[in-house]
């Protein structure tokens, strides 16, 4: 429960009896660059480049990592943490980060 599942999915992965779900994380990042880059409002390279890239690429480094975070919240705390609190910056990193998270659900 301490990673943020249910008592009953706690139970399963206690017990050895969860399913084993892997997640191609880097596939994911490269899917999400193409879907901000070519579909729906898509945004120009250099934004890519300038915002979304270099806290993406923090967020695969983390979830692929040895020590991945345990829940969503932990990550983007993770990735936002070098920025001041109410930065505009901060406030794009952390909404970069959920349009990842968003994007691979």
């Amino acid at each position: 429960m301490a990673r943020a599942h249910s008592l009953k999915t706690a139970a399963l992965v206690a017990s050895g009896e969860a399913p084993k779900v892997s997640i191609d994380w880097q596939q994911v990042a490269e899917n999400f660059r193409i879907q901000k880059l070519e579909h729906g409002t898509s945004i120009k390279p250099a934004t890519w480049e300038n915002h979304y890239a270099p806290v993406i690429g923090l967020a695969v480094e983390l979830l692929t990592g040895g020590d991945t975070p345990a829940n969503p919240a932990d990550l983007i705390d993770r990735c936002i943490r070098d920025w001041p609190p109410g930065s505009r910056i901060r406030q794009i990193r952390a909404q970069s980060v959920a349009q990842l998270l968003r994007h691979a659900v």
